[in-house]
Order: structure tokens, then sequence, then C-alpha cells
């Protein structure tokens, strides 16, 4: 099972190092890269009888396909800032589908709550709270808050990951 999972973490590097720059990613990558690893898992999978890592591998990329397609209609440009990695989706539902349910899960809710930090730094502030930027602790908290919520991909697929690895070694 390492090969598929390669195949699709070269797919999210790639998408992720292109999206990082001023481009957005071509959904052609995050298709192609998706279908090389899928066939790569589905071919180990069905010789090495690992059903539940098919299935839900085909679980995830449909749900990647269908948020991605949601994400897509409400921004068919992807002008907004806030779109960046979201052609992971497809990929990163592969990754985390054939991890199984819980890591799946937790990789979801992960990207979910760092999606609603990002919504909560790129808000509109008022005026700061006497003290509140010029403390070292408070800013620093902010700065790493922001690194993590745009890249949600990545802390949801390492999350993801980190459950499976938890969850398949007791």
């Amino acid at each position: 099972m390492t090969i598929p999972y390669c195949l699709l973490g070269a797919t999210l590097i790639s998408i992720l190092l292109i999206d990082s720059g001023d481009l957005r990613s071509p959904l052609s990558l995050a298709a192609l890269g998706t279908a090389i690893g899928d066939a790569a898992l589905v071919s180990v999978a069905a010789a090495e009888s690992h059903w539940t890592a098919l299935i839900g591998a085909q679980a995830g990329v449909s749900i990647g396909i269908v948020v991605f397609g949601t994400l897509r209609r409400s921004d068919p440009e992807s002008r907004r800032s806030g779109g960046i990695g979201r052609s992971a989706l497809i990929p990163a539902g592969c990754w985390l589908g054939g991890l199984g349910i819980i890591p799946a899960a937790i990789g979801g809710g992960a990207l979910v709550a760092v999606f609603l930090i990002y919504l909560l730094l790129t808000l509109p502030r008022g005026k700061p709270v006497d003290g509140a930027d010029s403390g070292s602790g408070f800013s620093y908290l902010r700065g790493v808050l922001r690194v993590l919520a745009a890249w949600p991909m990545i802390v949801a697929v390492t999350v993801g990951t980190a459950a499976g690895l938890i969850a398949f070694a007791r």
C-alpha cells in the first residue's frame, strides 16, 4: 500500500506547492494524480484483499469531488484566496478514506476546524483591544494560526494520518 500513498502524497505536494505561489493548480493535476494513485490503490488493495481500504478510498474520492464541485461552483474562477488547495480535496479524500472512517472523520474535522479558524482570522476587525497585538505571546499564536489556516489540507491530512497510525498501532 506504500506505492499508492506515495503517488497521492506527490499529488498533494504538487498541488499545494503550485497554489502557494500566485497560480492555482489545474484540476487536471488533481484528477490525473488521483486517478493514478487510486488505480494503484485499487490493484494493490484487491490483490491483498484490503476491501475496507478500497471502499473507503472510493468513498473519499467521491466526497472530495462533491466538496470540490460545491466550492468550485461558488467561486468558478478561483479568485478568492480561501480557495488555496481546494483541488487537493480529491487526492486527500482518497488518502484519508483509504485509511478508514475514523482517520477520515478526524482529518475532515481538522479541515473544518482550520477553515473556521481561517475565517475568524480574516474577518474585518474593529479597534484592537489594548495590548492585544503588542504582546508577543498573542501575536506569535496568531501568526502560527495564520500559517496553519493557510494550509488546511496539510493539517487535515497530517492529523488524519496520525489518527490512522494510532488506530493501526493498537
